[in-house]
Order: C-alpha cells, then sequence, then structure tokens
C-alpha cells in the first residue's frame, strides 16, 4: 500500500500544475481576505474577523476534496494502468485505497498551508495579534472536524470516476448530488413530515452537516421557492466522522465490486 501512495505522489510530482493551481487559488483567496479586513476601519478589520470568514471555508473543501482527488486520479490512460496493476496482483481495494489516501495527504497539506498563510498575513498586517493562537487552534478544529467530509466527497468522487466512462459525466454527477439534491430533500423533509424517508435521504447527505435545516421556504404566487440559508454553523464532530467514515465504507465497497466487473486483465 505504501509503494502504490509512493508511486501515486510520483505521477503527481510528474505532472504538479493541478496541485500548483490549487495551491495558488487558496493563497489567492487568503490575500483577497486580508485586502478586505484592511480595507475596513481598525475597529472592525482585525485577526478575528478574517477567522471568522475563514471559518466558513470548510464547506468548499467539499469541492477541494474532489479536486484532490482528481489529481490523485488523473491519468492519460486510466484503464491501462488499472490493467497494469491487476496484472501484478495488486488487490482491487489497493487500486482504490491508494488513490484516495493520496487525494487525502494533497488536502491535508493544501489545508495547513492554507492555516499556516493565514497566521503569517495576519501577524503581519492586521491587529489583534494576541488572539492568533486560540483563533489559529480554532480553524484547524473546524477543518479537523470536517475532514471526514472532504474525504467522503474525494471517495465519491473517485467512485464515480470509476462508475462513468466520462470523467465529465462523473464531475456533473457529483454536482447535482451535492448542491442540487440537497435543497430538494432537505424542503421536502420539511414541507411534508412523514416522508421518513426524504428525512433519511438527507440525513444521510454529505451536506447535511454543514448546514443542517438552513433553508428558507416561502410561498411565491409561482409557487414554493427554496433558498440555502446563508447562516453557516460547524457541525458536531461525531456526526460528520460517522457519516464520512460510513460514505467512505459505502463508495469503496462499490468501487470494488465496479473493478471486479471490469476486464482488468
Amino acid at each position: 500500500m505504501e509503494n502504490l501512495i509512493r508511486a501515486e505522489f510520483y505521477r503527481v510530482r510528474c505532472r504538479p500544475w493541478g496541485v500548483i493551481f490549487m495551491a495558488a487559488t487558496l493563497l489567492l483567496g487568503v490575500v483577497a481576505m486580508l485586502w478586505a479586513e484592511m480595507l475596513r476601519p481598525p475597529e472592525w478589520g482585525n485577526c478575528a474577523a478574517m477567522f471568522e470568514t475563514l471559518s466558513s471555508l470548510p464547506i468548499f473543501g467539499m469541492f477541494y476534496g474532489a479536486w484532490c482527488a482528481e489529481i490523485a486520479s488523473s491519468r492519460v490512460n486510466k484503464l491501462e494502468l488499472l490493467k497494469n496493476e491487476a496484472v501484478f496482483g495488486i488487490p482491487r481495494w489497493q487500486m482504490f485505497l491508494s488513490r484516495l489516501c493520496t487525494a487525502a495527504l494533497i488536502g491535508c497539506a493544501m489545508a495547513l498551508m492554507l492555516v499556516v498563510a493565514s497566521v503569517l498575513l495576519a501577524l503581519l498586517f492586521l491587529p489583534g495579534k494576541e488572539a492568533l493562537p486560540g483563533l489559529a487552534a480554532g480553524l484547524l478544529t473546524e477543518f479537523l472536524t470536517a475532514l471526514p467530509l472532504w474525504m467522503a466527497s474525494a471517495s465519491l468522487y473517485l467512485f464515480l470516476k470509476l462508475a462513468f466512462s466520462s470523467d465529465l459525466t462523473a464531475v456533473l454527477v457529483l454536482f447535482l448530488y451535492d448542491f442540487i439534491l440537497w435543497p430538494i430533500l432537505g424542503a421536502w423533509s420539511l414541507i411534508e413530515p412523514r416522508a421518513w424517508v426524504m428525512e433519511l435521504l438527507c440525513r444521510l447527505h454529505l451536506m447535511t452537516p454543514f448546514w443542517g435545516k438552513g433553508l428558507d421556504i416561502t410561498e411565491t404566487n409561482f409557487g414554493v421557492s427554496v433558498a440555502v440559508s446563508n447562516q453557516f454553523r460547524m457541525p458536531a464532530p461525531l456526526y460528520c466522522w460517522l457519516l464520512g467514515v460510513g460514505w467512505i465504507v459505502v463508495t469503496t465497497l462499490g468501487a470494488i465490486w465496479v473493478l471486479r466487473r471490469k476486464e482488468l486483465r
């Protein structure tokens, strides 16, 4: 397993532009937040305000988790590589988990870089530096809470890449599931309380820990309008870890089943 992860990182080093571009977008986002805080009055623009904005970033980790999975699994000829690994006797579960572990390590490195960059920039340019240790510790705690959900998003994307022949289809299905299906499930479970199936699907959805019941439902002349509330809340760690690990187990089993059905020899 360790050798497979090393091989994945070797392939990433041979094609580093995905990691470089991801790191650049994260650093650019931190600089933009810092600049916005510097333009505010001193009593408002400080380290605490900047880290309060950063505390809403875990939900964007769902997107970056899938991006890390794409970097870890991006190949010119994926099927040929899987055939080569099968010829050498590598189990199907190791084929999948090696890519998932690589994506998780890349994601952890990006999250750590984000925290370090935020602390350094806030230390250099913003007032309220005495609160930085506690703010950084709080941000790291939030990232650790959301980590299993990020890994679950990466695992789901890797499964979809194996299930569909087109990477674009996998991206589209993941987007529809994460950002379209959740409001529908949440609204249906609120409008029809007896729809326990919808309630269960909503509870098992990867976005539910971040938003909970954060839906604004209003009646209009054209029917019912459903919008996701902008009040982000950090979910309970136990719920996140149980849900994330459950999704990782299910998608891993699904990926193994798909790989066994593929002709790899």
